[in-house]
C-alpha cells in the first residue's frame, strides 16, 4: 500500500467508515502497521438517524443490530485508544471546539494545518440516486427514530452511553 500511494503521489489518504467493524480495523492494522487511526465517534441516536435516512435500517431488528455494533465497536476503540497511533475524538466536542480539535488532529497526523472550512461541510453519503440511499449533494437530512426504535436503541446502548456521558433523551427532530 505504501508503494502504491507513493506511486500515485498520495502521501496520505483516509477512509470514512461509519459502519466499520473490529475485524476490518484488525485487518487494516495488520496490512498497514504504520497507519494512524483517527476515530471520531458520535451519539448513537445521531448515527442511527443518519443511517435510517440512507435506508440502511428498514426494520427494528436492523436498529437493534446497529445499536449493538455501535456499542461493541466503541468499547473496542476505548480499549485501544491509548496506542500511540490512535486518536479518539468525540464528534460533539470536536464541533464545539473546532480550533482545539483541529490542532489535536494536526499534531497527531504531523500535518501543518486543516482547512477549517471543512467543519461547515455535511457529508453522510455518496453522490448518486436517492433511492439507493445516496444524494446529489452528498448529504441526506437524518430521519427521526420512532418511539419503538428509540427505546430499542436505549435498551442496548445505555450502559456505554452512561459511561461516556451521553444523554439518552430524545433529540429534537
Amino acid at each position: 500500500y505504501e508503494q502504491s500511494t507513493t506511486d500515485l503521489e498520495i502521501p496520505r489518504w483516509g477512509i470514512k467508515s461509519p459502519i466499520g467493524s473490529i475485524e476490518s480495523h484488525l485487518l487494516i492494522a495488520e496490512l498497514l502497521p504504520r497507519a494512524q487511526h483517527l476515530y471520531i465517534y458520535r451519539h448513537p441516536e445521531a448515527v442511527l438517524r443518519s443511517q435510517k435516512a440512507r435506508n440502511w435500517l428498514p426494520t427494528l431488528k436492523d436498529i437493534q443490530r446497529q445499536s449493538e455494533k455501535w456499542a461493541n465497536h466503541l468499547n473496542y476503540i476505548f480499549q485501544i485508544q491509548d496506542r500511540p497511533n490512535h486518536l479518539v475524538l468525540r464528534y460533539e466536542e470536536l464541533l464545539a471546539n473546532q480550533e482545539a480539535g483541529a490542532k489535536r488532529i494536526c499534531n497527531f497526523l504531523k500535518i501543518s494545518s486543516v482547512d477549517m472550512n471543512i467543519f461547515d461541510k455535511k457529508i453522510n453519503t455518496f453522490s448518486g440516486p436517492n433511492e439507493l440511499g445516496y444524494s446529489p449533494t452528498g448529504y441526506i437530512a437524518p430521519k427521526p427514530l420512532t418511539p419503538e426504535e428509540f427505546e430499542a436503541m436505549v435498551e442496548i446502548v445505555k450502559p456505554l452511553a452512561d459511561t461516556i456521558d451521553y444523554s439518552l433523551e430524545r433529540e429534537n427532530d
